[in-house]
């Protein structure tokens, strides 16, 4: 999209390699039969495609607005949004969990500004490719905390998608 929108430009061997990674996500999802056009498929394309744009915007916006700004407009629509999906069901946090609840917006909000604040100074080439790393803390989390651990398929696909990333990046730095 950055093309379209920003005035980037994206060599061929970019492409590619973009191109690499997302097969290698559709490789680890393992669609079969009809799950390739699913409603769970559909919704990580929307998501995706948001994202996208949600990147898009900030590229634009950070022309005449600061990342502080972004990111409380950013979240405060999130929250909006969050809570009227969640209203019809909504349970009431225990107060023993509050803190984790702090540390999780806490934690949110810290990394919210500083990818706003990267995609704000670099291009989204550049940027996109470093947001894979989330692969490594997902994979991570998923070990530590509920002791699930990765099937093969998975660790290749992630190890293409990083990889592709790490080409990205490589290439930018010419």
């Amino acid at each position: 999209m950055s093309v379209w929108f920003l005035g980037e430009h994206v060599q061929l061997r970019q492409w590619v390699a973009i191109g690499i990674g997302m097969l290698a996500v559709v490789f680890m999802l393992k669609p079969e039969g009809d799950q390739l056009l699913s409603l769970g498929a559909l919704a990580a394309l929307v998501s995706a495609l948001c994202y996208a744009i949600s990147a898009i915007t900030v590229r634009v916006l950070s022309r005449t607005d600061n990342s502080g700004n972004m990111v409380f407009w950013l979240m405060t629509m999130i929250g909006v949004g969050a809570g009227a999906l969640a209203y019809p069901d909504w349970v009431a946090l225990s107060s023993d969990h509050l803190w984790l609840f702090a540390l999780m917006g806490l934690s949110g909000a810290v990394g919210q500004v500083f990818i706003t604040e990267a995609f704000r100074l670099a291009p989204a080439s550049v940027i996109a490719p470093f947001e894979y790393t989330a692969l490594v803390w997902g994979l991570g989390f998923d070990i530590l905390l509920w002791q699930l651990y990765p099937d093969f398929s998975l660790l290749i696909g992630a190890g293409v998608i990083m990889a592709s990333g790490l080409y990205l990046w490589a290439q930018e730095r010419r």
